[in-house]
């Protein structure tokens, strides 16, 4: 089943155009015991999915000046996604709720995200948490927002630890918990999150779920205002008059410290 498998997506290969040169190789040593039967295809299947998802992919065509056909590529990761591959069911997902490569239909986005969010595809939880947050392709999820959220939040997703904090912080889906949002505001902006920096000022402004800090918040306001955060740079600068020169530039040391590389 896995060879079939591969042997597809060698097939779309060359329906999109590429020119392959392939040299055969012996499948397995012959002086090895093969596994037992009923487990041989399971390393075969899994292989062959996992190549037909990352191979069925028309920009790999462009890429190489062949020409593109999309209807092949969503094609192929319909049939990797149906044999359980959860980067070909994220993809869909993707082509589904962009419009890209197929007409948008955000119901079948939906499902495809989820689909592959239980198998724990982490930018597919990040997706399909964001659809339940807005309502979009069925109805809004709160808590079904805040579990896959708190999935991609979970495997690092610096946007699924932000939007999560979110929610804690309102308590929307969820019941509110200042200090896990302030946490998780502060993972997002040490990857670079620009709001969730500016969220994090705030709370250490006031001392909501943390400690007051306002020499840190004022670090963090000149980080998200180095971003561009709308309304970042006019909060650092009222708060840098308040708290003085010497406040300042310890504020400009940890930022220094704080601004993800």
């Amino acid at each position: 089943m896995g060879t079939l498998t591969g042997a597809l997506a060698i097939a779309f290969l060359l329906a999109v155009g590429f020119q392959l040169s392939l040299r055969l190789r012996p499948a397995f040593n012959a002086r090895r015991r093969p596994p037992l039967r009923r487990v041989r295809w399971v390393p075969g299947l899994l292989a062959g999915t996992v190549a037909l998802s990352l191979v069925a992919t028309p920009w790999l065509a462009k890429a190489y000046g062949q020409p593109v056909d999309y209807q092949y590529g969503v094609g192929w990761h319909e049939r990797a996604a149906q044999a359980g591959s959860a980067e070909a069911q994220y993809r869909l997902g993707r082509f589904y709720e962009t419009g890209l490569e197929t007409p948008p239909d955000i119901v079948a986005a939906r499902r495809w995200y989820g689909r592959a969010a239980e198998q724990g595809h982490a930018m597919a939880q990040l997706r399909l948490a964001r659809l339940l947050h807005e309502g979009l392709g069925g109805p809004v999820d709160l808590p079904g927002a805040v579990r896959w959220y708190d999935a991609a939040a979970a495997q690092g997703v610096p946007e699924a630890q932000y939007n999560l904090a979110l929610l804690l912080e309102r308590g929307e889906g969820v019941a509110p918990d200042q200090g896990a949002a302030a946490r998780l505001y502060e993972s997002a902006a040490q990857s670079g999150i620009a709001a969730a920096a500016g969220q994090l000022a705030i709370m250490l402004m006031d001392g909501r779920g943390v400690d007051e800090d306002k020499v840190t918040a004022l670090a963090w306001l000149m980080v998200a205002a180095d971003k561009d955060l709308p309304g970042a740079a006019a909060l650092r600068d009222n708060l840098s008059a308040e708290l003085g020169a010497t406040a300042r530039r310890e504020a400009e040391a940890r930022a220094a410290a704080l601004a993800p590389k």
